[in-house]
């Protein structure tokens, strides 16, 4: 029954992810089910059972796995953390007090504000340059470009992207903090997802992104090492974002003003114009949807490409692009809508999915070796040398690695610049499709598109 429970709220993600929740014990000589709730176990087999959290917030099992199971259509008042299920609403960044009948939040003014956020997770240096893949020199931090997709491919739908920061400790192991922007409302049913491709809401930021719980979905990341200053920089502009977003200064719009083209944006602010290769731009018309969606967009591409974007564009009027709302800025108020965005000139999007898609095709180690001004047989070096330190190879190997490496990196870095100027994406594909690859003396076959 208890394990039912579990599984209809979808808390099993949520669970897994975190990691020692759920265990069976033995209780006054009988085999309990217990999770976790602030820190102390409780038996889930009755339940009617009442949970107090704090701020003397009082909800039975039955209401608590009810929380869970609305987490697609509304945050809720609990979230699962190290500590277990926890009081606390990820949009409000607060607990709910049941004496104030309000919102208790975190001081954002203090400085180390985030020391006041619930514990997620805390990893070790290992662990750390496994999933960023690279290595971490002492005391930096690391900010990720984390992205999220469910389907395998470039589509918009279930893709997500944020922010990840890995802060160093003194015992060589790096907190994660994990932060999103989020439209204020979720869809609840079709319709209102329909809408959601021109609806413009207020923005907020979350914490932690809900996506972190997202385990059936597929991650990736582009990881940027950061100097301490550089680190409480970012937290600093993330401060300031919460607040901007609790004081009504921020829009949410999935193809406009979306979660991707913030996290791109707040990186830029620290690191500078120019000092990271394109995380998550591009062409609306290349993105891979399915349904009658891909069939409209097989038409468009039937007509000449000068065409595309502003066919895209205002087809959105049918879906409501003119539909906005009035946001306070220091200058007054001003009008945010999909059609007067800089979206219905270019028709480029911020698609978090592109992260993944170039990070797994391997175009970033081109990209940031133009950046930085270095070659590829450099990045290639560093990157065979550092995958023999963790796994001892003879000499033998790491150069033959080297050398096969080199050969498909230089023929790639013909083909994969091509694709770095947005304009040529016809050309890009042709080439590609006359282009073969070699392997030693023997003949491959054909490149595949990227």
């Amino acid at each position: 029954m208890a394990a039912d429970w579990v599984i209809d709220s979808d808390l099993c993600n949520r669970l897994g992810r975190v990691g020692d929740q759920i265990r069976v014990e033995k209780l006054d000589g009988e085999k309990h089910v217990t999770l976790k709730f602030e820190g102390r176990r409780e038996s889930i087999m009755d339940p009617d059972k009442l949970i107090e959290f704090k701020g003397g917030y009082q909800l039975t099992l039955t209401e608590i796995f009810d929380v869970f199971s609305r987490k697609y259509y509304e945050v809720g008042n609990l979230e699962v953390f190290s500590e277990g299920i926890t009081n606390w609403n990820t949009f409000q960044l607060g607990h709910w007090d049941e004496s104030l009948q309000d919102y208790v939040m975190i001081d954002v003014i203090q400085d180390g504000w985030w020391n006041q956020l619930p514990h997620f997770e805390t990893i070790t240096k290992m662990e750390a340059e496994e999933r960023y893949g690279i290595e971490l020199p002492p005391d930096q931090w690391v900010v990720s470009a984390h992205a999220t997709r469910g389907l395998i491919n470039l589509s918009y739908e279930q893709t997500h992207a944020f922010v990840q920061v890995a802060m160093p400790t003194e015992e060589n192991t790096y907190k994660i903090y994990d932060f999103g922007k989020y439209g204020l409302f979720f869809p609840k049913n079709f319709l209102d997802v329909m809408k959601l491709f021109t609806q413009t809401m207020p923005a907020v930021v979350m914490y932690p992104d809900d996506n972190v719980y997202y385990l059936q979905r597929q991650h990736g990341y582009y990881p940027m090492i950061m100097t301490p200053e550089q680190g409480q920089e970012i937290m600093a502009k993330l401060r300031n974002e919460i607040m901007n977003s609790f004081a009504g200064q921020r829009v949410y719009q999935i193809e406009t003003d979306n979660c991707a083209r913030w996290t791109y944006e707040l990186f830029i602010s620290v690191l500078g114009e120019g000092s990271l290769p394109n995380l998550y731009k591009m062409s609306l018309i290349d993105c891979e949807p399915g349904g009658p969606i891909q069939v409209i967009f097989g038409l468009i591409k039937k007509l000449p490409n000068q065409f595309h974007s502003y066919v895209l564009t205002r087809l959105h009027y049918f879906l409501g692009a003119w539909r906005g709302i009035w946001i306070r800025k220091s200058t007054g108020h001003v009008w945010r809508s999909v059609s007067n965005h800089e979206f219905f000139d270019t028709g480029e999007v911020y698609l978090p999915a592109l992260v993944i898609h170039k990070s797994l095709k391997g175009l970033f180690a081109i990209e940031d070796a133009n950046l930085h001004n270095q070659t590829t047989w450099w990045l290639i070096c560093k990157k065979v040398f550092h995958r023999a330190a963790l796994l001892p190879k003879s000499i033998g190997v790491i150069l033959s690695e080297m050398a096969h490496s080199l050969h498909v990196y230089m023929q790639s870095k013909i083909l994969i610049q091509i694709c770095l100027d947005r304009d040529q994406w016809a050309q890009r594909d042709q080439i590609l499709k006359n282009h073969w690859v070699f392997c030693g003396n023997k003949m491959c076959g054909k490149m595949t598109t990227i």
